[in-house]
């Protein structure tokens, strides 16, 4: 298969779930160490992926720091609007 959807299914995104897994391991581990206490490369290994593949999905860590943070600010209100 292509990966064309299928009528009624919602088609797989291997590079958004990628993305997805590389924002939560950076979201972890920048609150656990801070930004400068964490290379891309541990970032990359926490998610699972090789360092390589990192700049296929961010141009910086700058960039991917942003990307949790707002991520982060989603997740909060999302619960503050219970």
């Amino acid at each position: 298969m292509d990966g064309a959807a299928i009528e009624g299914r919602v088609p797989y995104n291997r590079k958004g779930e990628t993305h997805g897994r590389i924002v939560e391991a950076a979201a972890r581990a920048f609150r656990e160490s801070g930004f400068d206490g964490v290379g891309v490369a541990a970032v990359m290994r926490e998610a699972g992926l090789t360092h390589g593949g990192f700049y296929a999905h961010f141009p910086s860590k700058e960039a991917l720091m942003a990307e949790a943070l707002r991520q982060a600010m989603r997740v909060k209100r999302a619960h503050w609007s219970r």
